[in-house]
């Protein structure tokens, strides 16, 4: 059985989701961690007896050489730390959503661990429910004719929860490609999610090479408290609330709960295609899929038009409208998911 040294760089709340992953699988060791925060780093190091201590993740990348790296840092620092694990040679990088801020950046990351043979996967850990695999299954049944319009309704952040609600339509719709993107994005006033300059509210609908559309708005006033998903098809629809799938066919006389298969863990998979054995649903490709269609939103608030993907454009257009007076952010900012990280931000200009 392969042994696998794994270093864990970003030792917040989500590295211990990650954590449960690797002490639950014998084949894992965290063997180091890296954090810019001395207390959180000491703290996680001594609940999960992990020997390796590092300020600076490129030292711990150099002196550990760790086969597996967990990427679990905010959004920003994402691409270079997957890059740089590429680069020390590591054999599979398991990151956070979102993969970052700007494409360019996110295309960097996976063009690396492609090169080097490294092994990536993206956080995604919603693909793995039961109920959305029914769901992925039944679509691909036909269950309910052909599928046309993927609704989400959700809160707090495209980068942030709106990197779930993209990557789980494609997911159960069978990961079809996007091909262009209209939306509109909002920010009147200084809001922020992890030190990156977040939107007040969005909406956008992105158009698939299956002739099917995903539609979501994000924070808007009358469905700001609602987790709403639902898929409707040709003969029929499907609604989803995380824990089931529930289908209304053509000529039925209600909604059906679909049955539900066991799915595997996300490490074994992982490790599996690590091995040599098939892809992972998660998947470093299917990261940048969704990361692509977030970049286009923002792209086409900026643009005011409808953007054709893959974009030549590889910026971030949400922060290029605020830095150029075209979006000017109002009154004191404010960080939806954690001051700190917003501290460094601000410093950081």
């Amino acid at each position: 059985m392969t042994q696998y040294r794994v270093a864990i760089v970003g030792t917040g709340g989500i590295a211990r989701h990650h954590a449960s992953y690797y002490v639950a699988d014998e084949r894992t060791e965290i063997v180091a961690g890296a954090d810019i925060d001395p207390q959180r780093l000491e703290d996680y190091c001594e609940q999960f007896s992990v020997p390796g201590r590092y300020a600076d993740y490129r030292e711990l990348l150099e002196k550990e050489r760790p086969d597996i790296v967990s990427v679990c840092t905010w959004q920003d620092t994402h691409p270079d730390i997957t890059l740089a694990a590429a680069e020390a040679g590591a054999k599979g990088v398991l990151c956070e959503k979102p993969m970052g801020v700007d494409l360019g950046g996110v295309e960097a990351a996976v063009r690396a661990c492609g090169e080097r043979g490294t092994t990536l996967v993206v956080h995604h850990q919603t693909r793995f429910g039961p109920a959305w695999a029914a769901a992925r299954k039944a679509v691909a049944e036909g269950v309910i004719g052909e599928p046309q319009v993927f609704l989400a309704h959700c809160q707090a952040g495209l980068l942030n929860i709106g990197s779930h609600v993209v990557d789980i339509a494609r997911y159960v719709l069978g990961d079809p490609q996007c091909i262009w993107v209209i939306g509109q994005a909002e920010r009147t006033t200084n809001r922020y999610e992890r030190g990156v300059i977040c939107e007040d509210l969005c909406q956008a609908v992105v158009g698939l090479d299956n002739g099917a559309r995903i539609a979501v708005d994000i924070d808007l006033p009358d469905t700001a408290t609602k987790q709403d998903r639902s898929l409707i098809g040709s003969e029929g629809m499907m609604r989803f609330d995380g824990e089931a799938t529930r289908v209304l066919r053509a000529g039925s006389s209600g909604w059906e709960t679909l049955p539900t298969e066991p799915q595997p863990g996300f490490l074994q998979e992982f490790l599996d295609w690590v091995e040599g054995g098939p892809e992972s649903r998660c998947a470093g490709k299917h990261g940048l899929a969704e990361h692509e269609v977030l970049c286009a939103l923002y792209e086409s608030s900026m643009k005011r038009e409808l953007v054709k993907l893959p974009s030549a454009y590889k910026g971030f257009a949400l922060g290029e409208m605020v830095a150029d007076g075209s979006m000017p952010p109002q009154g004191d900012p404010y960080d939806i998911r954690t001051d700190a990280a917003l501290k460094i931000a601000l410093t950081r200009g």
